[in-house]
């Protein structure tokens, strides 16, 4: 058995795999901006490389741009970033992919080849010190025809997504949760109480073998494997940057590599290897981010639907359209949650609460002494009933990852 296992750097894009159109299918996908004098665009699902659909850019009469501004481009000033899409073209020299720091020149990918097929392009950029935006663009030019593009990476570091398969042979993956319990002993009585249980970690082990005709082969391909588990990065926040490990195209575990072990023989040409991976957030997750956007006017109540067998934790976006505000309520009436908000949110300002990260923001700026109430508010799977209270006019967006166990 050969599995088809991958692994990478961590995915900096949340909306990477054209999965989510916000504003309609035939405007751009979620959270991307398209430009050119009589662009198209829409979303594609018979043309795909993975997931349900990908973005169809058509140019007509002017170069094409299908774009994305990374947030927080600041953290990445002066490192090297590696961006990959899939793409798909009839007719060379067409479509492409760049980066765009907004200072030094543009980093461009080869052009498609042509011929009807998904081809993986890459580019790689060092990221200007003084950069002013950290632009990732699907491209069309010219010529007018219409290219796809899919399942979008971006990670620090000149590599891509690595298929283990290239470098050997994978035979098993075995996954195994890890559970929390708390417990207590009850007087005068059978047994114990459990008032809770849940999941508290993931690990994942792999068996597999590189086998090559030289020892030379087999030891590149080793050293290949070596570099793509071990991280010798920190993210921004000073953590030791983690992997993505898919199983499936359309979702990942992330996680720190914590054994690997290997076994040398037929003279170095084959080498058997074990490694195991811990994952600190146990739970598999949807390649990219989802999102609900709902008008607000006075009390809303609304459904947010949520796929998967695991409960998500939401960022939740409240912009003001209208006089200051300074009493919003939010409640998860199917998961009995609600907590509050007390500070001033003026007009135009957005309002972000991040329950993963446990942040209240005001304008970017944190806010969390105004925040009372449950922190740990989630989205269960299946229909989740939202009511939003004391926004007179604005918009929520209630972003997530479906997940499972």
């Amino acid at each position: 058995m050969n599995i088809d296992f991958k692994i990478s750097a961590m995915n900096l894009l949340k909306w990477s795999n054209m999965e989510d159109w916000e504003d309609g299918t035939s405007l751009a996908p979620t959270e991307h901006t398209l430009s050119g004098a009589s662009a198209a665009v829409a979303r594609e699902s018979t043309i795909i490389k993975q997931g349900t659909y990908s973005a169809k850019v058509t140019r007509s009469g002017a170069n094409v741009k299908l774009y994305y501004d990374l947030p927080d481009y600041l953290d990445y000033r002066n490192r090297k970033v590696t961006f990959a899409m899939w793409v798909y073209a009839t007719v060379a020299s067409r479509g492409r992919i760049s980066i765009d720091d907004g200072v030094s020149a543009a980093s461009n990918s080869s052009y498609h080849t042509g011929g009807s097929a998904w081809q993986r392009l890459t580019v790689t950029h060092d990221i200007n010190p003084s950069a002013s935006q950290l632009r990732l663009s699907c491209e069309v030019n010219t010529g007018n025809t219409a290219v796809y593009f899919d399942g979008g990476f971006l990670g620090e570091g000149d590599s891509d997504i690595l298929i283990l398969s290239d470098v050997g042979t994978i035979s098993d993956i075995q996954p195994a949760n890890k559970y929390k319990i708390q417990q207590s002993r009850i007087s005068r009585r059978d047994g114990i109480r459990t008032p809770n249980a849940r999941l508290d970690s993931k690990s994942l082990s792999i068996n597999g073998m590189i086998a090559e005709s030289t020892a030379t082969g087999t030891r590149t391909n080793l050293d290949l494997l070596n570099r793509i588990i071990n991280s010798s990065r920190l993210t921004p926040d000073r953590d030791r940057e983690m992997r993505d490990i898919f199983l499936n195209d359309d979702r990942f575990l992330r996680g720190h590599v914590s054994d690997f072990n290997y076994k040398h023989k037929s003279a170095m040409r084959i080498n058997e290897f074990k490694m195991k991976f811990l994952v600190p957030d146990p739970y598999f997750q949807y390649v990219q981010m989802l999102r609900k956007a709902q008008a607000l006017s006075g009390t809303t109540s609304f459904t947010v639907s949520v796929n998967g067998n695991a409960s998500s934790r939401p960022i939740i976006r409240i912009t003001n359209d209208t006089t200051t505000i300074s009493s919003i309520i939010f409640e998860n009436l199917t998961t009995d949650q609600v907590f509050s908000y007390a500070g001033d949110l003026v007009t135009g300002n957005t309002l972000v609460i991040d329950t993963d990260k446990l942040t209240v923001l005001n304008n970017s700026v944190s806010d969390i002494g105004n925040f009372t109430g449950d922190f740990s508010t989630i989205l269960v799977p299946g229909d989740n009933a939202i009511k939003v209270q004391g926004v007179v006019s604005g918009t929520a967006k209630i972003d997530w990852y479906d997940r499972w166990f």
